[in-house]
């Protein structure tokens, strides 16, 4: 019995050591999958935060291009292109200074420090002078705003980048009759019997456009047409937007890049009748005892203010009246007068004075900052002054450029040609469009976000936001060849 025990015994323990191991195998293989999964889970939380660090610093852009925006609006050289603000600017670093902070150098203790965040705030460039990148926003009354441009000015834009045949026509009927308020198609537009035969059908809008990109809805339009080239909203020649039919996007591979039709309107330009200190203008046509005390607060010259009360009398009934006149010679109670404005108080004179009393204006282009594109889409500006524009504002101050008077003052229009396009022009943006891109020096990972900015005084007012990320980085904020572009600041 003794020896049959024994034997059972000797058969119990055989069996339990291949449970053992087997129990001992499976914890290994738990402890190593628990091993990787917090590992995976670690892992992913640290490329969360990163990511959240990027989009906090391109949210940080964001902040400092609005904060700049409360002072130097009316400053074009302060947003237009300004690398030494925004190109790579310093958001966080283990061994950054406070005085670091939002600047593009780089000190000693940077270039071998850990984790570095900067924000670059870029923009595309409409002048296709082949600039690779531009460092700052965009002014939206630069554009050409679709909810309010007539059939002329839409044709004129559009019909150059409709290259398929298609009667440029059609997709401009098709857009005014998306916009208006009726439901009876235009001769080659399209209402509500069109839309709703579509495979995917949907209603028309009957109502101003929120967005640009509500376009795509339009008849006739498509990515092609808005986008052109560029599906990555860049501006720049990228190689798959230069080789055919290789890769996506369809291109001729001529070497030129196709903006389409994106960065030349909008749909947010809007103004208010006031001077450039945000007071009301003075209605020149009011009674002259309610106009002379504010006439003096602002020139301080009883010449100037009893020329302009005096010519404003005297106009008579031309429907050309315009400001530009008050710089010519007038007859005043029969007597020739020379003009007294002369300098900052004609500068001021525009800035001002209005003969408009329509409170709110939309749609009018900024001369200062609208590409000749653009500028041809100005009803009755003579072609031949666009270059001179072009050329002339970019020698000019930003005080001189401050009104629209520069262009009767730098003689590249006459008062009788001014008048034909003052109600449709400025020379300032309240709506901007701000692009910030966050990423990181030690890792690829980056956020990059658009938004639209009304300033209303010194308020910025968010009214647009998109995420762009997954359009890809798209702009060479590390340079051509992946390097940092920053010099080394002095210690």
């Amino acid at each position: 019995m003794s020896s049959g025990k024994s034997i059972g015994a000797v058969k119990a323990r055989a069996l339990i050591l291949p449970v053992v191991l087997v129990v001992l195998l499976l914890l290994a293989l738990l402890s190593a999958s628990y091993a990787f999964q917090v590992q995976a889970d670690y892992a992913a939380g640290v490329a969360f935060s990163h990511r959240l660090q990027c989009r906090l610093a391109a949210e940080a852009g964001i902040e400092r291009v609005r904060h700049l925006l409360r002072t130097e609006r009316d400053n074009q050289a302060a947003w237009y292109d300004n690398p030494a603000l925004f190109d790579q600017a310093l958001v966080w670093s283990a061994a950054a200074r406070p005085e670091d902070l939002g600047k593009g150098q780089l000190n000693k203790a940077e270039l071998t420090s850990g984790m570095v965040f900067r924000y670059s705030v870029v923009a595309d460039n409409p002048f296709e002078d082949k600039k690779l990148v531009r460092y700052g926003i965009t002014d939206e009354s630069s554009k050409l705003n679709i909810n309010t441009a007539s059939e002329g000015q839409l044709l004129k834009l559009i019909a150059p980048f409709v290259t398929d045949g298609r009667e440029p026509l059609e997709l401009v009927h098709a857009l005014l009759d998306w916009r208006d308020s009726d439901d009876e198609p235009r001769e080659f537009g399209a209402e509500k019997t069109y839309y709703a035969s579509r495979t995917t059908p949907h209603r028309t809008k009957n109502a101003p456009f929120e967005t640009v990109e509500e376009l795509l809805m339009v008849k006739g339009f498509d990515g092609k047409i808005l986008y052109g080239e560029d599906y990555d909203r860049n501006g720049l020649l990228t190689p798959n937007e230069d080789d055919g039919l290789t890769s996506f996007p369809q291109d001729d591979g001529d070497g030129v890049l196709d903006l389409g039709l994106l960065p030349y309107i909008t749909v947010y330009s809007q103004d208010f009748n006031v001077s450039n200190d945000n007071k009301p203008r003075i209605y020149m046509f009011s009674d002259a005892a309610q106009v002379r005390p504010r006439l003096e607060e602002v020139f301080n010259n009883p010449e100037i203010v009893d020329f302009l009360i005096g010519a404003t009398r005297s106009r008579g009934t031309s429907k050309t009246y315009s400001l530009a006149l008050y710089l010519e010679d007038r007859t005043i109670d029969n007597t020739l007068q020379s003009s007294p404005l002369q300098g900052d108080d004609a500068a001021k004179l525009f800035d001002s004075c209005t003969l408009s009393q329509i409170p709110e204006q939309f749609g009018l282009i900024n001369i200062n900052t609208a590409p000749p594109r653009v500028l041809a889409c100005i009803v009755d500006l003579p072609p031949e002054a666009i270059p001179l524009i072009v050329q002339k504002r970019a020698m000019l101050s930003g005080r001189i450029k401050s009104t629209t008077g520069w262009l009767v003052t730098e003689k590249i229009l006459d008062s009788f040609q001014f008048s034909k396009v003052e109600n449709q022009i400025t020379a300032r943006g309240r709506q901007f469009t701000i692009e910030s891109i966050g990423f990181a020096d030690h890792i690829g990972v980056f956020s990059r976000l658009q938004v639209v900015v009304n300033m209303r005084g010194p308020l910025s007012q968010l009214i647009y936001q998109r995420d762009l990320t997954r359009l890809g980085l798209a702009f060479p904020i590390r340079g051509l060849q992946g390097e940092r572009r920053l010099v080394l600041a002095e210690e």
